[in-house]
């Protein structure tokens, strides 16, 4: 199976449902994490509606930051959703017979302090599940200076010790990435901010 997330930074796009629908033939992903999609209320609702899967949990924004969206298609996997917040959603996925196993969409918050309480709830989460589990997003956070190029490795800029730490303690692998190695880019700064973890199950 794939599952795809995508940091968008806004879909008001009227070409956003049919790029959407296109990836998610293409990949054959039955199960879309949206972030930072900057569209709530009845426009959200209608630009979900245009994306075509029949089912969704939403974790709004909360000033200009955040929102996570999740979809997925009910005739393929069976979604329950255990516990969310503005920073993360942790989902129960079933289905074809196959072992649950939980899945975690993360919008880490900009703000480093804020995130501290995500690396929280991360590791809470981890010392009572016994499934596999993978964690798939944008952590707003480095895990080594080398996930950047361009600028300064300024104090506080450069690899989070607090994410290591949590990475560490929940015994999380990092799955990799093909292609280029960053996934956000302003001027000549590029860093790699989206990934996914999982556990050894």
């Amino acid at each position: 199976m794939n599952v795809i997330s995508w940091n968008c930074r806004g879909l008001g796009s009227k070409a956003f449902p049919s790029l959407i629908r296109n990836l998610r033939h293409e990949y054959g992903a039955n199960i879309f994490f949206l972030l930072e999609t900057h569209v709530s209320g009845v426009r959200g609702n209608q630009i979900r509606d245009k994306i075509e899967f029949d089912k969704s949990f939403v974790v709004d924004a909360v000033g200009h930051a955040g929102e996570i969206w999740c979809l997925w298609d009910s005739s393929v996997w069976s979604v329950d959703v255990l516990e969310h917040d503005k920073q993360y959603v942790h989902l129960k996925v079933s289905g074809n017979n196959s072992t649950p196993w939980l899945i975690t969409a993360v919008y880490g918050s900009p703000q480093r302090v804020t995130r501290r309480t995500l690396w929280q709830a991360v590791k809470s989460y981890a010392a009572s599940i016994n499934l596999p589990w993978c964690l798939l997003g944008d952590f707003n956070a480095m895990f080594n200076n080398h996930e950047k190029s361009g600028g300064t490795l300024r104090n506080g800029h450069g690899a989070c010790k607090e994410f290591q730490e949590c990475v560490s303690t929940c015994g999380l692998v990092d799955l990799g990435f093909a292609g280029w190695p960053y996934t956000w880019k302003r001027g000549n700064l590029a860093e790699r901010l989206d990934r996914g973890l999982s556990n050894l199950d």
